[in-house]
């Protein structure tokens, strides 16, 4: 019943492709291609997310003083299975080379393929995965390598996949998502480094960015707070100064600073503040 719970209410698809989960394995469209190896790679996240589900029925179990149920042997079982026979046809995907290279498709996929493998395998121990799971994304990952010609693929510490994201909350806190629209992967990479690493009261905090994939996006802090925007201006100033001219800042309250250096340089001018001053603000809030 649990894991029929678990079905219902975290996306069966990435589990299971359509595609895969009938008698009969029916590949079609590059939708329905994309979507197995996005399943694919959430394999240690869902994985996971059940064992998760698992622990919390024993904690609840063990507290109201309930016995295990009859029925939990048998979920485990058939957990297990599931999951040996979701591999098995993956395999059969892996053993079609030519469809797997069409499923990998050009260069910009194969990056968000193997910056999605290499995410779970990092992000997930070994022992989140069984030895037929680990050999099947393994024998995905390598020849997804080939293919790109790429000796390695570097995962940002900021990465944060869209399946991670449910309702707007992101490991149970609220978050904006703002999406780069017409924007490319090195763009949203540059935003990315530059904000991650900026803690300022009246800065809205960067929890992480998707540069891979069709939809290219940032994941903020729920905007709620409300300041000054000529004191929130005049605050992050300093900043904005060391950031690239096209760089943004989210302030609480929701307005963007879209801000050059020349700007910040006249408007602290005429404000008769020194970037000294700034600083040692800054500093002191850091602290």
């Amino acid at each position: 019943m649990a894991l029929k719970e678990f079905h219902s209410t975290n996306l069966t698809n990435w589990w299971l492709p359509e595609a895969l989960g009938g008698p009969r394995i029916n590949f079609g469209s590059s939708r329905v291609l994309g979507g197995i190896v996005d399943a694919l790679a959430q394999t240690g996240y869902i994985a996971e997310q059940i064992s998760k589900l698992n622990r919390l029925l024993d904690v609840a179990l063990a507290a109201y003083g309930i016995p295990e149920p009859r029925g939990m042997a048998t979920w485990h079982a058939v957990f297990q299975q599931e999951r040996q026979e979701r591999m098995a046809r993956f395999q059969i995907m892996v053993a079609n080379k030519k469809l797997l290279m069409q499923i990998l498709g050009d260069e910009q996929q194969q990056l968000e393929v193997l910056t999605l493998l290499a995410y779970d395998f990092q992000k997930h121990g070994e022992d989140t995965y069984t030895d037929l799971e680990y050999d099947v994304i393994s024998d995905v990952y390598q020849t997804c390598l080939r293919l790109s010609g790429l000796l390695v693929v570097a995962v940002p510490e900021w990465f944060v996949p869209a399946y991670e994201i449910q309702q707007s909350r992101w490991q149970g806190i609220g978050v904006d998502v703002e999406y780069l629209l017409n924007q490319n992967e090195e763009f949203c990479t540059r935003q990315a480094s530059a904000l991650w690493d900026l803690h300022h009261p009246h800065v809205v905090k960067l929890f992480g960015a998707c540069h891979v994939g069709v939809f290219l996006f940032l994941v903020h802090e729920s905007v709620k707070k409300s300041v000054s925007s000529r004191d929130a201006q005049l605050e992050t100033a300093h900043i904005l100064q060391s950031l690239p001219n096209e760089n943004k800042v989210m302030l609480h309250g929701g307005e963007l600073l879209l801000l050059s250096v020349i700007s910040l340089r006249v408007n602290l001018k005429k404000q008769q503040l020194t970037t000294s001053l700034l600083l040692t603000s800054f500093l002191k809030h850091a602290e």
